[in-house]
């Protein structure tokens, strides 16, 4: 009788314990849910119309089958030809990204310092030219037509296309497309180290 007693409360708190359990994982698959059927759809085409999701962009063919796929876009106060100066000078160890640079920079002491001018140094890169990510990641420059479109390709592994479309006058819109073939890249048994998407010969 006493150890039936002295059983229950352990039965009890393993109930308690499970039940708890069931209650994280049934909210984690609720929150994975919302983020894959409603947050991370708008993610891959945020800002973008549906016709600049479904327009043709240049090299478009240069990853196939992409397994991540997302057209993004934003308007700028400013003609194509006075934001594709700012656009060409973009990269590691050039202008930087243009974004937090506290945030990009940890564990790195030179690290990346957006630009504030044109500069002019950096302005006609070559097809072909290594366009330099990080210390870690290099892509190659591909189809360049000056105030219109730029690629930085990894191909077949990835690409990243930039296309500058005017709305009127004034303004213009920023269209951007990332490509990436992720079963090429994280293959652990491929041999060699990819060159062709971020990774360098080690």
């Amino acid at each position: 009788m006493s150890r039936s007693l002295d059983a229950n409360p352990k039965i009890s708190m393993i109930c308690v314990v499970l039940a708890r359990l069931a209650a994280v994982l049934s909210l984690a698959s609720v929150l994975g849910a919302i983020y894959l059927l409603v947050i991370r759809p708008n993610q891959l085409r945020w800002g973008a119309t549906d016709e600049e999701v479904a327009r043709p962009m240049p090299q478009d063919g240069l990853v196939p089958h992409p397994a991540f796929d997302a057209t993004r876009a934003i308007t700028i106060h400013g003609r194509p030809q006075d934001i594709w100066p700012w656009l060409v000078q973009m990269g590691y160890g050039r202008a930087g990204f243009y974004g937090y640079d506290f945030i990009e920079n940890p564990g790195s002491e030179r690290g990346i310092r957006s630009a504030r001018t044109i500069l002019p140094d950096l302005q006609h890169p070559r097809t072909g030219d290594i366009f330099t990510m990080s210390p870690a990641a290099s892509l190659t420059y591909g189809s360049i037509d000056p105030n219109h479109s730029l690629v930085w390709s990894g191909a077949p592994d990835g690409v990243f296309i930039w296309s500058l479309v005017p709305v009127d006058a004034s303004h213009t819109r920023l269209i951007s497309r990332g490509a990436r073939s992720f079963y090429r890249v994280c293959r652990p048994c491929r041999g060699p180290r990819n060159t062709a998407w971020g990774a360098r010969p080690g």
